[in-house]
């Protein structure tokens, strides 16, 4: 009767468990199909985002020269392949497809340290009028799309804290004059454009 009673506590522990393993595993099959990578592109928002900051905080209107990028503010995604990856702590987001006139965007993340001493200098006379001690991080998105046609490649720079930075077209660079900037962005700048050369081969 002990045996009996252990055996039968076994095959209910047993058929307990295996119910268990199939409720996670169909739990992970319906996440896995729920997640959309279209969730993460985000261009739209950060493109308005930045056309506000400009005209609100530095009356400064970029509406004429950043009209080119509305054409990616809601791509066809669900036609595009999507991978992450992390390259030497740039995280580099891809959507890519192999017909159509937009073929690749990539985001690439990125977060810079600075710590160093910012000298300010008379721009008429060029003598140094304050020296500013910067230390922090400095965080970065770069928007970079790619098409079959003319203008072959766009990329757009852009902070959460400072907004959009330049942007290039074909090689050219663009962006708005602002009447204040963050002390240290032009450091932190510089380091991104060396990070992003060496994760993505990407110039910017």
């Amino acid at each position: 009767m002990s045996t009996f009673r252990t055996t039968s506590r076994l095959n209910l522990l047993l058929k307990g468990e295996l119910k268990y393993r199939v409720f996670v595993i169909f739990s992970l099959l319906i996440l896995l199909s729920s997640f959309r990578p279209d969730s993460l592109y985000d261009f739209r928002s950060v493109y308005l985002r930045d056309l506000n900051e400009m005209h609100t905080e530095h009356g400064v209107s970029m509406s004429d020269r950043v009209k080119i990028f509305r054409q990616f503010l809601t791509p066809p995604l669900s036609k595009f392949h999507y991978s992450n990856r992390t390259v030497q702590g740039t995280t580099i987001q891809s959507w890519i497809r192999h017909n159509g006139d937009l073929r690749q965007i990539r985001i690439l993340q990125s977060t810079i340290p600075i710590d160093t001493i910012v000298e300010l200098t008379d721009i008429e006379t060029g003598r140094v009028t304050d020296r500013i001690p910067v230390k922090g991080d400095f965080h970065f998105k770069v928007y970079v799309f790619d098409k079959q046609s003319s203008p072959h490649r766009l990329i757009y720079i852009t902070s959460p804290n400072s907004g959009l930075q330049y942007f290039l077209i074909d090689g050219k660079s663009d962006g708005p004059l602002r009447e204040f900037i963050d002390v240290g962005i032009d450091e932190a700048l510089e380091k991104l454009r060396k990070e992003v050369i060496k994760a993505s081969g990407i110039h910017i």
